[in-house]
């Protein structure tokens, strides 16, 4: 919580739900509920959602979406497509998930491991989450981000080799002047417990998450979609 939030101070806001017929590429989906998170100060008021793509959100349930499909890059077109087509998912890297126990199941993943070069470095099987709303990768382990970091201060953008993750027995392949940028390594420390893949890997790769068969498919993104961009 937030102790600027509220009481006037300067991030003063409040949550709210709210109700309304939504459109989306002309499917339309009526009383759609969701939350809205309205800021009061500055005087210029904002509002946010939280329209969630997490596990079973509240918002996939009312779009009737047991699957999500996330392509998202940087300076290119970017999808996200609900109930893809099962032919998205042909020839593709494919691993079960985990479910956190909890009032919000979180999607758990398992890392085996990340290479830079001909360096390796071993993660035994320690659970990651995937979020859209880090810019990083973030790890609870000081050893390992240590390792990792010392690696990365041997090279420039134009010089890192690829970053290779193994996840699950899957490899994506993060290009080298994406995980590591003109200020510094992506890498970063956990300050919630929770090791995280953020952006750098979510947009190396098509990542597709299918809540019914709690299975993480993840494939390339350069084939051209066929699915609508929602199915309900």
């Amino acid at each position: 919580m937030c102790g600027a939030c509220f009481g006037g101070r300067d991030h003063s806001r409040f949550y709210t739900f709210a109700e309304a017929d939504v459109t989306i590429d002309g499917v339309t989906i009526q009383n759609l509920t969701f939350g809205a998170l309205v800021r009061t100060a500055p005087a210029t008021d904002r509002v946010w959602s939280n329209i969630g793509i997490g596990y079973k959100s509240h918002f996939m349930s009312q779009l009737g979406a047991g699957s999500v499909l996330l392509h998202l890059r940087v300076g290119e077109p970017s999808f996200v497509i609900f109930n893809p087509l099962s032919d998205r998912f042909a020839g593709a890297q494919k691993a079960r998930f985990k479910v956190t126990s909890g009032h919000i199941g979180q999607r758990q993943h398992f890392m085996d491991r990340m290479a830079i070069g001909n360096v390796t470095v071993d993660f035994d099987g320690a659970p990651f989450l995937i979020d859209t709303g880090d810019s990083d990768i973030k790890i609870t382990d000081y050893s390992l981000l240590k390792k990792i970091n010392s690696e990365a201060k041997k090279f420039t953008p134009s010089t890192a080799p690829d970053l290779v993750i193994v996840l699950d027995g899957m490899s994506v392949t993060v290009p080298g002047n994406v995980w590591l940028t003109s200020s510094g390594s992506v890498f970063v420390h956990s300050h919630n417990g929770h090791n995280m893949l953020g952006l750098p890997f979510i947009t190396s790769a098509d990542i597709i998450f299918d809540d019914d068969s709690q299975t993480l498919y993840v494939s390339g993104g350069n084939q051209g979609f066929n699915s609508k961009p929602v199915s309900v």
